[in-house]
């Protein structure tokens, strides 16, 4: 290979590293499916009283190539 090919070819992977760390949603992190959730007395809700609401989905240029 010449050192012009080998040049290209980095930048093309360091392109589509970029491009594909770039994909994804910013909201906090999932809670582990093994997490230990404290039982709720008789009487109280079960659900946390600091459970955020759900994140609204906002629509993404490439949202139809996935």
């Amino acid at each position: 290979m010449t050192t012009s090919l080998t040049a290209k070819m980095l930048l093309a992977l360091v392109l589509v590293t970029t491009v594909m760390v770039g994909c994804g949603r910013k909201t906090d992190l999932d809670v582990p499916g093994a997490a230990v959730i404290p039982r709720a007395k008789a009487g109280e809700t079960a659900a946390p009283e600091s459970a955020k609401p759900p994140v609204e989905d906002r629509r993404f240029i490439l949202d139809g190539l996935l």
